[in-house]
Protein backbone atom coordinates (compact mmCIF):
# COMPACT_ATOMS: atom_id res chain seq x y z
CA UNK A 1 0.00 0.00 0.00
CA UNK A 2 1.38 3.50 -0.68
CA UNK A 3 1.34 6.02 1.98
CA UNK A 4 2.62 9.10 -0.09
CA UNK A 5 1.10 12.34 1.15
CA UNK A 6 -1.63 14.00 -1.14
CA UNK A 7 -0.17 17.74 -2.60
CA UNK A 8 -3.34 19.59 -0.37
CA UNK A 9 -1.28 17.69 2.43
CA UNK A 10 2.28 18.92 1.69
CA UNK A 11 0.43 22.59 1.58
CA UNK A 12 -1.01 22.81 4.43
CA UNK A 13 2.33 21.44 6.16
CA UNK A 14 3.89 23.90 4.83
CA UNK A 15 1.84 26.39 5.83
CA UNK A 16 2.12 25.28 9.37
CA UNK A 17 5.93 25.30 8.62
CA UNK A 18 5.75 28.92 7.60
CA UNK A 19 3.56 30.04 10.28
CA UNK A 20 5.62 28.54 12.92
CA UNK A 21 8.39 30.46 12.04
CA UNK A 22 6.35 33.77 11.75
CA UNK A 23 4.94 33.53 15.01
CA UNK A 24 7.09 31.65 16.88
CA UNK A 25 4.27 29.37 18.73
CA UNK A 26 2.34 25.83 17.90
CA UNK A 27 3.35 22.58 17.50
CA UNK A 28 6.34 20.28 18.93
CA UNK A 29 9.64 18.96 17.71
CA UNK A 30 7.47 16.17 16.45
CA UNK A 31 4.88 17.98 15.07
CA UNK A 32 7.83 19.87 12.78
CA UNK A 33 9.50 16.56 12.05
CA UNK A 34 5.95 15.52 10.57
CA UNK A 35 5.29 18.49 8.56
CA UNK A 36 8.85 18.43 6.72
CA UNK A 37 8.09 14.56 5.91
CA UNK A 38 4.60 15.48 4.54
CA UNK A 39 5.57 18.70 2.40
CA UNK A 40 8.33 16.91 1.20
CA UNK A 41 5.42 14.09 0.33
CA UNK A 42 7.96 11.37 1.42
CA UNK A 43 5.97 7.46 1.96
CA UNK A 44 5.06 7.22 5.58
CA UNK A 45 5.12 4.09 7.42
CA UNK A 46 2.04 2.66 8.75
CA UNK A 47 3.27 3.50 12.36
CA UNK A 48 3.17 6.89 11.20
CA UNK A 49 -0.70 7.14 9.56
CA UNK A 50 -1.81 5.61 12.83
CA UNK A 51 0.12 8.45 14.91
CA UNK A 52 -1.68 10.89 12.72
CA UNK A 53 -5.35 9.50 13.09
CA UNK A 54 -4.23 9.65 17.05
CA UNK A 55 -3.20 13.05 17.21
CA UNK A 56 -6.45 14.07 14.83
CA UNK A 57 -8.04 12.48 17.25
CA UNK A 58 -7.54 13.98 20.89
CA UNK A 59 -6.88 17.44 19.38
CA UNK A 60 -10.28 18.11 17.32
CA UNK A 61 -10.95 19.87 20.37
CA UNK A 62 -8.77 22.72 19.66
CA UNK A 63 -10.92 23.68 16.46
CA UNK A 64 -12.97 25.69 19.27
CA UNK A 65 -10.97 27.20 20.17
CA UNK A 66 -10.69 31.20 19.89
CA UNK A 67 -7.88 31.88 16.84
CA UNK A 68 -8.53 28.57 15.26
CA UNK A 69 -10.68 30.18 12.47
CA UNK A 70 -9.36 32.95 9.80
CA UNK A 71 -10.57 36.22 11.03
CA UNK A 72 -11.29 35.59 14.49
CA UNK A 73 -8.80 37.32 17.15
CA UNK A 74 -5.41 36.07 17.60
CA UNK A 75 -5.30 33.90 14.03
CA UNK A 76 -3.67 31.54 13.74
CA UNK A 77 -3.92 30.24 17.20
CA UNK A 78 -0.71 27.73 18.31
CA UNK A 79 -3.66 25.03 17.66
CA UNK A 80 -4.55 25.48 14.48
CA UNK A 81 -0.65 25.75 13.80
CA UNK A 82 0.06 22.55 15.01
CA UNK A 83 -2.74 20.81 13.09
CA UNK A 84 -1.19 22.55 9.94
CA UNK A 85 1.35 21.10 10.44
CA UNK A 86 -0.22 17.20 10.86
CA UNK A 87 -1.14 17.75 7.39
CA UNK A 88 -4.65 20.18 8.37
CA UNK A 89 -8.02 18.65 7.65
CA UNK A 90 -6.68 16.82 4.17
CA UNK A 91 -4.19 15.10 6.21
CA UNK A 92 -6.65 13.87 8.87
CA UNK A 93 -9.59 12.74 5.79
CA UNK A 94 -6.26 10.93 4.17
CA UNK A 95 -4.82 9.02 7.72
CA UNK A 96 -8.31 7.82 8.33
CA UNK A 97 -9.12 6.44 4.86
CA UNK A 98 -5.24 4.91 4.95
CA UNK A 99 -5.47 3.49 8.66
CA UNK A 100 -8.79 1.46 7.57
CA UNK A 101 -7.18 0.08 4.99
CA UNK A 102 -4.34 -1.02 7.14
CA UNK A 103 -6.91 -2.28 9.69
CA UNK A 104 -8.75 -4.28 7.35
CA UNK A 105 -5.35 -5.98 5.91
CA UNK A 106 -4.31 -6.71 10.11
CA UNK A 107 -7.75 -7.84 10.88
CA UNK A 108 -7.35 -11.11 13.30
CA UNK A 109 -10.41 -12.52 15.74
CA UNK A 110 -10.14 -15.92 16.61
CA UNK A 111 -13.23 -18.13 18.17
CA UNK A 112 -12.92 -21.97 19.51
CA UNK A 113 -15.89 -23.58 21.10
CA UNK A 114 -18.16 -20.18 22.24
CA UNK A 115 -15.57 -18.58 23.32
CA UNK A 116 -14.04 -15.32 21.63
CA UNK A 117 -11.01 -13.41 21.86
CA UNK A 118 -10.32 -10.09 20.56
CA UNK A 119 -7.18 -7.56 20.49
CA UNK A 120 -6.90 -3.49 21.30
CA UNK A 121 -2.82 -3.46 20.26
CA UNK A 122 -3.11 0.24 19.57
CA UNK A 123 -4.19 3.74 21.13
CA UNK A 124 -7.32 4.81 22.02
CA UNK A 125 -9.17 6.43 19.96
CA UNK A 126 -12.04 6.41 18.40
CA UNK A 127 -11.05 4.54 15.11
CA UNK A 128 -9.37 1.73 17.40
CA UNK A 129 -12.17 1.53 19.28
CA UNK A 130 -14.96 1.04 15.93
CA UNK A 131 -12.91 -1.45 15.43
CA UNK A 132 -13.13 -3.20 18.65
CA UNK A 133 -16.55 -2.96 19.18
CA UNK A 134 -17.28 -3.83 15.39
CA UNK A 135 -14.99 -7.17 16.09
CA UNK A 136 -17.36 -7.86 19.32
CA UNK A 137 -20.09 -7.27 17.54
CA UNK A 138 -19.10 -9.81 14.59
CA UNK A 139 -19.04 -12.33 17.59
CA UNK A 140 -21.95 -11.52 20.27
CA UNK A 141 -25.27 -9.64 18.98
CA UNK A 142 -27.51 -8.87 16.36
CA UNK A 143 -24.63 -8.45 13.59
CA UNK A 144 -23.17 -12.30 14.14
CA UNK A 145 -27.02 -14.37 13.92
CA UNK A 146 -27.94 -11.74 10.85
CA UNK A 147 -24.82 -13.06 8.87
CA UNK A 148 -25.31 -16.32 9.99
CA UNK A 149 -21.57 -16.46 11.17
CA UNK A 150 -20.56 -19.93 11.39
CA UNK A 151 -17.46 -20.63 13.95
CA UNK A 152 -16.73 -24.72 13.14
CA UNK A 153 -19.53 -26.59 13.95
CA UNK A 154 -21.24 -23.37 15.78
CA UNK A 155 -23.58 -21.08 13.94
CA UNK A 156 -24.03 -17.31 15.18
CA UNK A 157 -28.07 -17.34 17.18
CA UNK A 158 -29.21 -16.06 20.50
CA UNK A 159 -29.39 -19.58 21.72
CA UNK A 160 -25.45 -20.21 20.90
CA UNK A 161 -23.84 -17.01 21.53
CA UNK A 162 -20.39 -16.77 22.77
CA UNK A 163 -20.23 -17.87 26.67
CA UNK A 164 -16.59 -16.34 27.30
CA UNK A 165 -14.64 -12.98 25.48
CA UNK A 166 -11.16 -12.59 25.99
CA UNK A 167 -10.15 -8.94 25.41
CA UNK A 168 -6.27 -9.00 24.56
CA UNK A 169 -4.60 -5.31 25.59
CA UNK A 170 -1.48 -3.60 24.78
CA UNK A 171 -2.05 -0.41 24.68
CA UNK A 172 -0.92 3.45 26.11
CA UNK A 173 -4.10 4.49 26.11
CA UNK A 174 -5.43 7.65 24.44
CA UNK A 175 -8.96 9.19 24.82
CA UNK A 176 -11.33 8.96 28.01
CA UNK A 177 -14.17 9.29 26.38
CA UNK A 178 -13.55 6.55 23.34
CA UNK A 179 -12.06 4.29 26.38
CA UNK A 180 -15.45 4.13 27.83
CA UNK A 181 -17.12 3.31 24.85
CA UNK A 182 -15.29 -0.11 25.21
CA UNK A 183 -15.53 -0.37 29.15
CA UNK A 184 -19.14 0.30 28.82
CA UNK A 185 -19.17 -2.74 25.97
CA UNK A 186 -17.67 -4.99 28.38
CA UNK A 187 -19.85 -4.13 30.78
CA UNK A 188 -22.94 -4.79 28.84
CA UNK A 189 -21.75 -8.05 27.75
CA UNK A 190 -21.20 -9.46 31.54
CA UNK A 191 -24.87 -8.33 32.15
CA UNK A 192 -25.94 -10.36 29.18
CA UNK A 193 -24.17 -13.37 31.10
CA UNK A 194 -20.70 -13.09 29.09
CA UNK A 195 -17.39 -13.92 30.92
CA UNK A 196 -14.89 -11.14 30.26
CA UNK A 197 -11.36 -11.55 31.00
CA UNK A 198 -8.74 -8.92 30.22
CA UNK A 199 -5.56 -9.79 29.19
CA UNK A 200 -2.90 -7.20 29.79
CA UNK A 201 0.06 -8.29 27.09
CA UNK A 202 2.13 -6.39 27.85
CA UNK A 203 0.86 -3.09 28.74
CA UNK A 204 -2.38 -0.97 29.85
CA UNK A 205 -1.48 2.36 30.39
CA UNK A 206 -3.88 5.78 31.80
CA UNK A 207 -7.24 4.20 29.58
CA UNK A 208 -5.84 1.06 28.75
CA UNK A 209 -5.90 0.29 32.54
CA UNK A 210 -9.19 1.71 32.95
CA UNK A 211 -10.49 -0.75 30.14
CA UNK A 212 -8.85 -3.60 31.74
CA UNK A 213 -11.00 -2.55 35.27
CA UNK A 214 -14.25 -3.54 33.06
CA UNK A 215 -13.70 -7.37 33.17
CA UNK A 216 -14.99 -10.31 35.34
CA UNK A 217 -10.82 -11.06 35.42
CA UNK A 218 -8.18 -9.10 34.99
CA UNK A 219 -5.16 -11.59 33.75
CA UNK A 220 -0.95 -10.16 33.18
CA UNK A 221 2.03 -11.64 31.74
CA UNK A 222 4.52 -12.12 33.96
CA UNK A 223 6.97 -9.11 32.39
CA UNK A 224 3.63 -6.95 32.10
CA UNK A 225 2.89 -3.56 33.42
CA UNK A 226 -0.13 -1.19 34.70
CA UNK A 227 0.12 2.67 34.64
CA UNK A 228 -2.40 4.97 36.12
CA UNK A 229 -2.61 8.52 36.45
CA UNK A 230 -4.38 11.53 36.61
CA UNK A 231 -6.88 12.60 33.79
CA UNK A 232 -4.51 15.24 31.24
CA UNK A 233 -5.21 17.04 28.31
CA UNK A 234 -4.66 20.90 27.11
CA UNK A 235 -7.30 24.01 26.38
CA UNK A 236 -6.70 27.19 25.51
CA UNK A 237 -8.82 30.50 26.35
CA UNK A 238 -9.28 32.73 29.49
CA UNK A 239 -9.48 32.08 33.07
CA UNK A 240 -12.82 30.91 33.11
CA UNK A 241 -12.52 28.56 30.19
CA UNK A 242 -9.29 27.09 31.97
CA UNK A 243 -11.15 26.88 35.21
CA UNK A 244 -13.88 24.63 33.53
CA UNK A 245 -11.44 22.16 31.76
CA UNK A 246 -9.27 21.91 35.24
CA UNK A 247 -12.92 21.04 37.02
CA UNK A 248 -13.68 18.71 33.84
CA UNK A 249 -10.21 16.74 34.52
CA UNK A 250 -10.98 16.79 37.96
CA UNK A 251 -14.33 15.27 37.46
CA UNK A 252 -12.87 12.05 35.31
CA UNK A 253 -9.47 11.72 37.51
CA UNK A 254 -11.96 11.47 40.90
CA UNK A 255 -14.69 9.15 38.28
CA UNK A 256 -11.46 6.74 37.46
CA UNK A 257 -10.71 6.68 40.75
CA UNK A 258 -13.86 5.51 41.59
CA UNK A 259 -13.38 2.55 39.25
CA UNK A 260 -10.18 1.95 40.35
CA UNK A 261 -11.66 1.73 44.01
CA UNK A 262 -14.31 -0.99 43.00
CA UNK A 263 -11.87 -3.28 41.60
CA UNK A 264 -9.64 -3.44 43.77
CA UNK A 265 -10.98 -2.61 47.07
CA UNK A 266 -8.59 0.26 48.13
CA UNK A 267 -10.39 3.83 49.14
CA UNK A 268 -10.58 6.19 46.36
CA UNK A 269 -8.45 8.68 48.24
CA UNK A 270 -5.67 6.47 48.46
CA UNK A 271 -6.24 5.46 44.76
CA UNK A 272 -5.87 9.24 43.70
CA UNK A 273 -3.05 9.29 45.65
CA UNK A 274 -1.31 7.01 43.46
CA UNK A 275 -2.52 8.39 40.44
CA UNK A 276 -1.29 11.76 41.27
CA UNK A 277 2.30 10.28 41.33
CA UNK A 278 1.93 8.42 38.45
CA UNK A 279 2.29 4.65 39.32
CA UNK A 280 3.87 1.79 37.31
CA UNK A 281 3.37 -1.52 39.34
CA UNK A 282 4.64 -4.66 37.49
CA UNK A 283 2.78 -7.91 37.42
CA UNK A 284 3.37 -8.64 40.34
CA UNK A 285 2.67 -5.21 42.39
CA UNK A 286 -0.45 -4.96 39.68
CA UNK A 287 -2.07 -8.38 41.54
CA UNK A 288 -1.08 -7.37 45.38
CA UNK A 289 -2.76 -4.36 44.72
CA UNK A 290 -5.87 -5.90 43.63
CA UNK A 291 -5.65 -4.11 39.98
CA UNK A 292 -5.08 -7.74 38.42
CA UNK A 293 -6.04 -11.18 39.38
CA UNK A 294 -3.18 -13.68 37.94
CA UNK A 295 -0.62 -13.98 36.11
CA UNK A 296 -1.04 -15.85 32.38
CA UNK A 297 1.42 -18.13 31.30
CA UNK A 298 2.79 -16.92 27.57
CA UNK A 299 4.21 -19.94 26.41
CA UNK A 300 1.56 -21.36 23.83
CA UNK A 301 1.00 -24.80 23.29
CA UNK A 302 0.05 -24.57 19.38
CA UNK A 303 -0.89 -21.84 17.05
CA UNK A 304 -3.99 -20.96 15.27
CA UNK A 305 -3.95 -21.38 11.74
CA UNK A 306 -4.07 -17.78 11.15
CA UNK A 307 -0.76 -17.34 12.92
CA UNK A 308 0.55 -20.07 10.77
CA UNK A 309 0.88 -17.21 7.89
CA UNK A 310 2.13 -14.60 10.13
CA UNK A 311 5.89 -14.94 9.73
CA UNK A 312 7.85 -13.54 12.60
CA UNK A 313 9.75 -10.50 10.96
CA UNK A 314 6.04 -9.04 10.26
CA UNK A 315 5.30 -9.53 14.08
CA UNK A 316 8.46 -8.23 15.14
CA UNK A 317 8.34 -5.40 13.08
CA UNK A 318 4.39 -4.93 14.72
CA UNK A 319 6.08 -4.75 18.05
CA UNK A 320 8.66 -2.07 16.96
CA UNK A 321 5.75 -0.13 15.69
CA UNK A 322 3.88 -0.15 18.72
CA UNK A 323 7.26 0.71 20.52
CA UNK A 324 7.10 3.52 18.86
CA UNK A 325 3.97 4.53 18.71
CA UNK A 326 3.92 4.12 22.41
CA UNK A 327 6.96 6.20 22.83
CA UNK A 328 5.97 8.76 20.87
CA UNK A 329 2.27 8.97 22.62
CA UNK A 330 4.52 9.85 25.75
CA UNK A 331 6.20 12.14 24.33
CA UNK A 332 3.03 13.94 23.46
CA UNK A 333 1.63 13.17 26.75
CA UNK A 334 4.62 14.76 28.44
CA UNK A 335 4.42 17.95 26.36
CA UNK A 336 0.75 18.52 26.91
CA UNK A 337 1.16 17.84 30.73
CA UNK A 338 3.78 20.21 30.66
CA UNK A 339 1.80 22.77 28.83
CA UNK A 340 -0.81 22.17 31.48
CA UNK A 341 1.25 22.75 34.19
CA UNK A 342 2.55 25.82 33.17
CA UNK A 343 -0.68 27.29 32.08
CA UNK A 344 -2.16 26.11 35.47
CA UNK A 345 0.76 28.05 37.48
CA UNK A 346 0.09 31.09 35.57
CA UNK A 347 -3.91 31.19 36.58
CA UNK A 348 -2.53 30.63 39.90
CA UNK A 349 -0.61 33.49 40.40
CA UNK A 350 -3.08 35.62 38.62
CA UNK A 351 -5.63 34.08 41.46
CA UNK A 352 -2.81 35.28 44.13
CA UNK A 353 -2.30 38.19 42.90
CA UNK A 354 -5.91 38.72 42.37
CA UNK A 355 -6.23 38.19 45.99
CA UNK A 356 -3.98 40.28 46.89
CA UNK A 357 -5.26 43.24 45.30
CA UNK A 358 -8.60 42.64 46.98
CA UNK A 359 -6.71 42.17 50.35
CA UNK A 360 -5.19 45.70 49.62
CA UNK A 361 -8.69 46.97 48.45
CA UNK A 362 -10.94 45.76 51.55
CA UNK A 363 -7.91 46.99 53.55
CA UNK A 364 -8.26 50.74 51.81
CA UNK A 365 -12.36 50.48 51.98
CA UNK A 366 -11.86 49.75 55.62
CA UNK A 367 -9.20 52.39 56.54
CA UNK A 368 -11.60 54.85 54.72
CA UNK A 369 -14.46 54.03 56.52
CA UNK A 370 -13.07 54.54 59.99
CA UNK A 371 -11.38 57.97 59.03
CA UNK A 372 -15.09 58.68 57.51
CA UNK A 373 -16.36 57.90 60.98
CA UNK A 374 -13.36 59.85 62.71
CA UNK A 375 -14.50 62.94 61.02
CA UNK A 376 -18.10 62.81 61.33
CA UNK A 377 -17.32 62.60 65.17
CA UNK A 378 -15.01 65.84 65.36
CA UNK A 379 -17.35 67.89 63.30
CA UNK A 380 -20.11 67.02 65.72
CA UNK A 381 -17.57 68.36 68.50
CA UNK A 382 -16.84 71.32 66.32
CA UNK A 383 -20.66 72.07 66.37
CA UNK A 384 -20.99 71.52 70.39
CA UNK A 385 -18.25 73.67 70.57
CA UNK A 386 -19.23 76.26 68.46
CA UNK A 387 -22.66 76.08 70.38
CA UNK A 388 -20.74 76.40 73.39
CA UNK A 389 -19.24 79.34 72.71
CA UNK A 390 -21.85 81.11 71.31
CA UNK A 391 -23.72 80.43 74.53
CA UNK A 392 -20.67 81.29 76.84
CA UNK A 393 -20.43 84.76 75.10
CA UNK A 394 -24.20 85.12 75.30
CA UNK A 395 -23.48 84.65 79.07
CA UNK A 396 -21.05 87.00 79.19
CA UNK A 397 -22.24 90.16 77.66
CA UNK A 398 -25.19 89.08 79.62
CA UNK A 399 -23.45 89.53 82.76
CA UNK A 400 -21.32 92.21 81.63
CA UNK A 401 -24.52 94.10 81.18
CA UNK A 402 -25.39 93.35 84.86
CA UNK A 403 -22.18 94.80 86.17
CA UNK A 404 -22.92 97.57 84.32
CA UNK A 405 -26.34 98.25 85.27
CA UNK A 406 -25.60 97.48 88.94
CA UNK A 407 -22.81 99.99 88.98
CA UNK A 408 -25.33 102.53 87.35
CA UNK A 409 -22.86 103.03 84.14
CA UNK A 410 -24.94 103.87 81.14
CA UNK A 411 -25.50 101.34 78.49
CA UNK A 412 -22.51 102.27 75.78
CA UNK A 413 -24.55 103.01 72.77
CA UNK A 414 -23.30 100.50 70.30
CA UNK A 415 -24.92 101.90 67.29
CA UNK A 416 -22.44 105.09 67.34
CA UNK A 417 -20.09 105.63 65.15
CA UNK A 418 -17.35 103.54 66.04
CA UNK A 419 -14.64 105.80 65.19
CA UNK A 420 -16.10 108.15 68.20
CA UNK A 421 -13.56 107.63 71.66
CA UNK A 422 -15.22 107.36 74.39
CA UNK A 423 -15.16 110.54 76.88
CA UNK A 424 -13.91 108.91 80.04
CA UNK A 425 -13.62 111.61 82.28
CA UNK A 426 -16.65 112.74 81.60
CA UNK A 427 -17.80 109.37 82.48
CA UNK A 428 -15.89 109.62 85.67
CA UNK A 429 -17.47 113.13 86.76
CA UNK A 430 -20.75 111.95 87.13
CA UNK A 431 -19.57 108.23 88.89
CA UNK A 432 -19.23 108.57 93.04
CA UNK A 433 -16.10 107.91 94.48
CA UNK A 434 -16.21 104.16 94.84
CA UNK A 435 -17.16 103.76 91.02
CA UNK A 436 -14.94 106.65 90.05
CA UNK A 437 -11.96 104.19 91.81
CA UNK A 438 -13.21 101.32 90.22
CA UNK A 439 -13.99 102.68 86.68
CA UNK A 440 -10.23 104.48 86.93
CA UNK A 441 -8.78 101.29 87.19
CA UNK A 442 -10.09 99.79 84.26
CA UNK A 443 -9.71 102.50 81.80
CA UNK A 444 -6.50 104.20 83.60
CA UNK A 445 -4.58 104.55 80.31
CA UNK A 446 -7.38 106.08 78.20
CA UNK A 447 -8.17 108.73 80.89
CA UNK A 448 -4.32 109.86 80.95
CA UNK A 449 -4.44 110.07 77.76
CA UNK A 450 -7.37 112.34 77.56
CA UNK A 451 -6.06 114.34 80.22
CA UNK A 452 -2.77 114.77 78.66
CA UNK A 453 -4.62 116.40 75.38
Amino acid sequence: MTLKPTTEMADEARRGLAWRAEFNRGGTAIGVARARDISNRANLSPDTVRRMVSYFARHEVDKEAQGFRQGEEGYPSAGRIAWALWGGDAGKSWANQKNKQLNADNFMITIENKAAKVKLNDHVDKISVDRLIDDIAKVYGMKAVENHYAFGEIIACADNAIDTLDVEIHSGGGSVFEGYRIFNEMKKLRERGVYVTARINTLAASMGSVIAMAADKVEIASNGKIMIHEASGGAQGDSETLLRYAELLENISDEIAGIYSEKTGKDKDDIRALMKKETWMTAKQAIEMGFADEIFDTKTNAMSILDKFRPDAALTEKVQGLEASLESAQTEISDMTAALSERTADLENALTELSGIKAQLDSITAERETLTASLTEAQSKVTELEASVIEANTSAEARAAEIVAQAGIAPVDTSADESTPTDHVSIMATLSPEEKTKYYNQHAKEIKSQLIK
